[in-house]
């Protein structure tokens, strides 16, 4: 999971960093690439580096952009619509393996459950009130462990597929490989943050 969470942040940094690092003049040619990207990346259903992508797109003034490419982020931005991620949930549902889910997601999934409900319920429920007695002790929210277990199941049973249809077939491009270059050529934070907030004055 931690290995997952710092490629989503190293991904959607260095496609930040080439969107807002060279000059405007080159801005959107690299902006229509990274777009073609992420219609593959759709299409092989890697949800987790598409959604790193729009999300750096999402972190950068739009006006910066040409009309063709506000337009067409109009069009992925629901993709990353709080709270209910309504058009990710809804594709991850119909997707069969190979997937890459949105991790992000399900993390908060988690973290949610964990702080709103309690995994004994603070009072007895009155269905239960006639003959439930004290040496019984606390009672199990078993909603909580019925939601947990949907959220875990789901990667059990990414991992109990198909071998032969639960994994990519896809092999390694030296040229791509060397362009990426692990992320490093990607901006820290705080210098990203400040390259935003540049390119944002210069927008306005």
């Amino acid at each position: 999971m931690a290995a997952c969470a710092a490629q989503f942040t190293a991904l959607s940094n260095w496609a930040a960093t080439l969107l807002l690092a060279p000059p405007a003049s080159q801005r959107e040619r690299h902006a229509t690439k990274l777009l073609k990207v992420m219609d593959h990346l759709h299409s092989l259903k890697n949800f987790n580096s598409f959604l790193a992508i729009l999300c750096a797109f999402l972190l950068i003034p739009e006006n910066i952009f040409s009309k063709k490419t506000r337009t067409r982020l109009t069009r992925l931005r629901p993709y990353m619509q709080p709270p209910h991620f309504t058009t990710y949930r809804r594709e991850l549902a119909e997707a069969s393996p190979p997937l890459v889910p949105y991790l992000g997601l399900t993390l908060q999934n988690l973290i949610t459950l964990e702080q709103i409900n309690p995994l004994f319920l603070s009072k007895v429920p009155k269905g239960m009130a006639a003959t439930h007695k004290p040496e019984h002790g606390p009672i199990v929210n078993f909603w909580r462990c019925w939601k947990h277990f949907l959220i875990i199941n789901f990667f059990v049973k990414q991992d109990s597929a198909d071998g032969r249809t639960a994994h990519y077939d896809i092999k390694p491009d030296s040229d791509i490989l060397d362009f990426i270059a692990d992320f490093k050529t990607a901006y820290p934070d705080f210098a990203l943050r400040e390259l935003i907030n540049r390119r944002r004055r210069e927008a306005s």
